[in-house]
């Protein structure tokens, strides 16, 4: 059993939970695609100018929480990138101002963040609490109850991503194996995977159009078996 829910963790793990950093092109330097793997790929080497360069970016968020958090938890393993965020803050475009600086308010950087509407006289509603702190020392109940204020999965991501800790993806494990629908849709991809393959094994023509391959099939089987779930796992997607 243990096996088995080690195996759909790992799946979901790597084929539903990863968020897409998806953004919607305004002008952009980089392409939607060069950001998200930008930031995928953050923790390996570090730095100011990338961060800079994925905020600036970022023209209109769809998952505010999840740029939050990883902007917040980089500036949490780096903080000497919050002063430099602070010299160099009249640079950025409107919506990386508002990004950085509330991820200055939830890094808790609060002191430079008020510098900032002092110098800039930029400032923003949100109140924010410290994400660091909090995830480090979340536990699953925690977790589950916080999940009706954050998208958990893609926050987790979020702060890995920032920082290469792999606390974030233990307590993402923790989270998915503690979660039935979760589960059952990583039982769907395992049971589609399998039958992808020896489809592939026989015929490749036929694994080219047949459904069941398909991501579609997965969460239409999930909606019919679990309708009242199906938002949680897969409307988002």
């Amino acid at each position: 059993m243990r096996l088995i829910l080690s195996l759909l963790s790992s799946l979901l793990f790597m084929l539903i939970s990863v968020p897409t950093f998806a953004t919607t092109a305004n002008k952009a330097h980089l392409s939607i695609q060069a950001v998200d793997l930008q930031t995928r790929h953050f923790y390996k080497n570090p730095s100011y100018e990338k961060l800079a360069t994925i905020a600036q970016n970022i023209p209109t968020l769809q998952n505010p929480d999840m740029m939050i958090t990883f902007i917040a938890m980089a500036i949490n393993s780096h903080p000497e990138y919050a002063n430099k965020i602070y010299d160099n803050f009249a640079s950025f475009s409107p919506n990386a101002k508002m990004l950085l600086y509330n991820a200055l308010l939830a890094s808790g950087n609060k002191k430079i963040a008020l510098s900032i509407t002092q110098k800039y006289h930029f400032s923003t509603q949100a109140q924010l609490v410290n994400i660091a702190e909090m995830l480090k020392s979340l536990t699953l109940p925690e977790m589950i109850k916080e999940e009706e204020k954050f998208d958990m999965l893609d926050v987790l991501w979020s702060a890995y991503f920032a920082t290469g800790n792999s606390l974030y993806l233990q307590k993402l494990v923790e989270y998915i194996n503690a979660d039935p629908v979760y589960l059952m849709i990583g039982y769907e991809m395992l049971n589609r995977e399998f039958t992808c393959n020896m489809i592939n094994k026989f015929s490749k023509a036929n694994a080219a159009s047949n459904p069941i391959c398909a991501m579609d099939d997965i969460k239409k089987a999930v909606k019919k078996y679990s309708p009242s779930n199906y938002k949680k796992g897969f409307a988002r997607a």
